[in-house]
């Protein structure tokens, strides 16, 4: 990073691979640098990620997940952005990496529930920097309900507590794509459905809302296969969707024809 004045937190989540030695070697191979090594028995994404900012010494938090990529100007542009901008959470686009091509993914900006779920969530965590002390106060769910869906449940909680968010229009992160089974991927849905009942129950949004959110979540998911030429499962969820504008019913015409 062209950037300097940061700390490095490193949380081996209780990886039976070679993680632990990777990062002691590494340690040791830069002794110039703030890096703090937690090991701790497996316990998910929300409960690794608040351990780790537990130990934060510095005001703001950058997540960066195992599996991703920053660009080197990253920790530059985004402390340029906080000193210009009054924002609680900073967020940018990201490029996809790791299937046939890149692509730099849709990032809209958001300011409320309702534009979060109408736009889609644009939020990925190894692209946003939140104050440590926001994090420290509302930290990840580490409710299993909500696994692989706690940062999407965290960012409603920030929108519904008026925290601000500002966009930076630059991609400063790649994010790694995988083709995913359709099981995970029912997976992920389920969770982030167990999110949007939470928000309903908690009176944040209404049914016609969560219905909505639903339709999208299914299109999405309709998109993502069907870009994998998974033609059979993007149909269900395009059928699940229910009703299609022109744009969405002409995908699935094609979809339905092996296009």
């Amino acid at each position: 990073q062209r950037y300097q004045d940061f700390e490095v937190i490193l949380l081996n989540d209780g990886s039976t691979d070679n993680s632990k030695a990777i990062c002691e070697a590494w340690i040791k191979e830069h002794p110039e640098m703030a890096i703090n090594l937690i090991q701790q028995e497996n316990g998910g994404l929300g409960n690794a990620r608040n351990n780790a900012i537990k130990k934060a010494a510095k005001p703001w938090v950058a997540l960066l997940d195992a599996d991703d990529l920053w660009d080197a100007k990253k920790l530059e542009t985004v402390a340029k952005q906080i000193s210009r901008k009054d924002a609680d959470v900073l967020y940018h686009p990201v490029i996809t990496f790791g299937l046939d091509t890149r692509r730099q993914r849709p990032c809209p900006e958001i300011s409320s529930i309702e534009e979060i779920l109408e736009k889609g969530n644009p939020i990925i965590p190894s692209a946003v920097v939140v104050k440590t002390e926001v994090l420290k106060k509302y930290p990840f769910s580490e409710n299993p309900d909500f696994h692989g869906a706690e940062d999407f449940l965290l960012w409603l909680t920030l929108l519904k507590n008026d925290f601000s968010f500002y966009k930076i229009n630059t991609a400063l992160s790649l994010y790694r794509e995988v083709d995913g089974m359709s099981t995970r991927l029912e997976e992920h849905l389920s969770k982030v459905n167990n999110v949007l009942l939470k928000a309903m129950e908690n009176g944040w949004i209404d049914l016609p809302m969560y219905q909505k959110a639903i339709q999208r979540k299914n299109l999405e998911a309709a998109r993502f296969l069907h870009k994998r030429e998974k033609y059979k499962e993007a149909l269900a969820y395009y059928d699940k969707a229910g009703e299609l504008n022109l744009k969405y019913g002409l995908l699935r015409f094609f979809c339905l024809l092996g296009f």
